[in-house]
């Protein structure tokens, strides 16, 4: 193993105490400079007007409804926007016993597929069975929803077989007189030529 001098050791200390005092100088400055910008954003932040309570409330139900209903900014703002915009990422607990009193009357909302078949039976349904390929439900309370709808389906076919005869009867008139006088046509184009050249004439 070589023998170093004092000298050379002693510049190998005066080597890393120098590395040392770099590094130390390089980390200083980064966290001064960190401070300095954390500095600046906070003040930036502090120079930013501040919205109150009311326009907070309303600039949240704008963004994150479909826009404020009677009554909803006085709720938020009595609440704090905050602790309402939590309620709304967890709407299993918000009261919905308003919404679920309006919705009571509709029935087919609690019903299955083939209960509202049963008692609501669609127009396919209906002209199966006024055709013969289906039977009426053996249940007498079903039976009477089915002859009601089934007769509302009938007067409503009815009455467009009604309306498509009466539109047939009202064009045929007008064939038959023209069937019955083939010169009409020819009369008729020849009276329009008449009155185009009596106008020309006199312009």
């Amino acid at each position: 193993m070589p023998h170093r001098s004092p000298t050379a050791k002693f510049g190998l200390v005066l080597m890393m105490l120098a590395l040392s005092l770099g590094a130390s100088l390089l980390i200083g400055a980064d966290k001064k400079k960190k401070s300095n910008k954390a500095s600046a954003q906070s003040s930036a932040a502090a120079a930013i007007p501040q919205m109150d309570e009311e326009k907070r409330a309303l600039h949240a139900l704008n963004r994150l409804t479909f826009g404020p209903r009677p009554g909803d900014m006085e709720m938020v703002s009595k609440m704090g926007v905050d602790k309402w915009i939590e309620q709304q990422l967890h709407p299993d607990k918000i009261d919905n016993s308003a919404l679920e009193a309006r919705l009571a009357p509709l029935l087919t909302l609690h019903m299955s597929t083939q209960n509202i078949v049963e008692s609501f039976p669609p127009p396919q349904v209906l002209r199966a069975i006024a055709d013969g390929r289906m039977q009426m439900p053996s249940d007498p309370a079903k039976r009477a929803i089915y002859q009601r709808a089934l007769e509302m389906y009938q007067n409503r076919k009815e009455n467009k077989e009604e309306k498509a005869a009466s539109k047939q009867d009202n064009s045929q008139p007008a064939q038959s007189q023209q069937a019955q006088d083939p010169n009409m046509d020819a009369n008729m184009k020849a009276g329009a030529g008449n009155s185009k050249t009596r106008t020309w004439m006199q312009t």
